[in-house]
């Protein structure tokens, strides 16, 4: 038995050596294709104008995230492009994070481990797809990563309060997070308590889904113009951003249209 424990042991540490390794293979991958979709002259307007759509034509799904990195360039003369570089990039770091604290302090850590974090579908593919890996559901990933490495153990209103308002912000920046239930299971599972009810979940989820009414609402009195005051917006601050009028047969179909 104790010759086992030893290899067990031996094993457990160098699926855990693994596990870092390609941890950091995929930070420093994913910072690269972060940077060449978003700062060089071969940014991707798909995601970049994804960012960027904003709220200067009126109310408008997804458009919180870029109103504040809009504000931000016209109030303190920051590069949108660089703006959001940052962004993404401690998005994802928050996320890499996360999984190292995970690989360093779970109790066992197996083959099944290893290969959840080596998959194609985790850490891997912000490294490995240049243009889905750099959209909005990095903030998602993010909020995640944030609400593990807190390890809060305690339910209060302060953090309900806090956590439905987060929620509700994320909805704004891209109303398809609130269709994500992987955010719901793990407060579920963060916060383990046995007053965690059903309609505590249904609390922190109603401004979330209050936002989501409200953007489904604004795609009512968005048109042609509200579509110029957004583009103009655009292309004001930002390199390599696609914002064409509405329906231009000339023009394939963009972030911005849809």
């Amino acid at each position: 038995r104790p010759i086992d424990d030893l290899m067990s042991t031996r094993a457990s540490a160098a699926l855990r050596a693994i596990a870092l390794a390609i941890l950091a293979v995929a930070a420093l991958l994913t910072l690269k294709n972060t940077a060449v979709i978003l700062l060089s002259d071969r940014a991707n307007p798909y995601p970049l104008t994804e960012w960027l759509l904003n709220y200067d034509g009126g109310f408008v799904r997804r458009g919180l995230a870029g109103s504040a990195v809009i504000e931000l360039r016209r109030l303190l003369g920051v590069s949108v492009n660089l703006s959001l570089f940052v962004a993404v990039s401690l998005c994802y770091l928050l996320l890499f994070a996360h999984v190292a604290r995970f690989a360093l302090r779970a109790p066992q850590f197996g083959w099944l481990d290893a290969l959840a974090i080596g998959s194609p579908a985790f850490v891997l593919f912000p490294a490995l797809h240049q243009v889905a890996g750099q959209r909005k559901e990095a903030i998602l990933f993010a909020f995640v990563s944030a609400i593990g490495l807190l390890a809060v153990k305690r339910w209060s209103r302060g953090i309900g309060v806090a956590v439905a308002l987060s929620l509700a912000v994320l909805v704004a920046v891209h109303e398809g997070l609130l269709f994500f239930p992987l955010v719901f299971l793990c407060l579920v599972v963060q916060f383990k308590a046995s007053r965690f009810t059903w309609t505590r979940l249904a609390l922190l989820a109603a401004p979330s889904v209050l936002m989501f009414g409200l953007c489904f609402l604004s795609t009512r009195t968005f048109g042609e113009t509200s579509m110029s005051a957004l583009c103009a917006a655009i292309a004001e601050v930002a390199t390599g951003a696609r914002c064409p009028p509405l329906h231009d047969p000339r023009l394939p179909f963009g972030s911005a249209e849809w």
